[in-house]
């Protein structure tokens, strides 16, 4: 087996104090989510071990909220983050939200807005749809008052 070199944003399990790599969501023995800030607040630091002051940090650089990666000062959102969603967006062939990573030439990557969205093909409303966007936003005693009116009409005409 290789060995491997650690990181800081790799993360021992708190379920089962395993060593997990950084890309790790989920504890690949016991499934435990990832810590992060937003699940566990600053009680966090104790299951990244090499997160502390030991490593060489970049000025201005911030952690994560979801997945406590490395935020550089120049990028406004994590890049893990920003490709997970592309790449989820991708498997579900639905449109993300927020700004899309394309891959260059000779390297890295560089954030682009998405393109803009197809319109939907027209299709005629059913029934149902038809009356909802009608009593859209009417008091629920006015629109029973208008079906009474109505049934008492269509009663009237037998």
């Amino acid at each position: 087996m290789v060995g491997h070199t650690y990181r800081s944003a790799d993360w021992l399990c708190p379920g089962c104090r395993i060593m997990m790599f950084a890309q790790n969501m989920l504890c690949r023995q016991c499934g435990h989510k990832k810590p992060t800030l937003n699940t566990m607040g600053q009680d966090v630091w104790q299951y990244y071990p090499l997160a502390g002051e030991r490593r060489m940090k970049c000025e201005g650089e911030r952690h994560c909220p979801e997945c406590h990666g490395i935020i550089h000062q120049s990028h406004s959102e994590c890049r893990a983050c920003l490709e997970r969603r592309r790449l989820e967006a991708q498997a579900q062939d639905t449109p993300m939200s927020g700004a899309v990573l394309h891959s260059l030439p000779g390297g890295g990557t560089r954030r682009a807005a998405l393109p803009a969205e197809r319109p939907q093909p027209h299709r005629p409303q059913s029934a149902f749809e038809a009356l909802c966007d009608k009593y859209k936003g009417m008091a629920p005693e006015k629109v029973l008052e208008e079906m009474e009116a109505i049934q008492s009409g269509q009663a009237a005409e037998r």
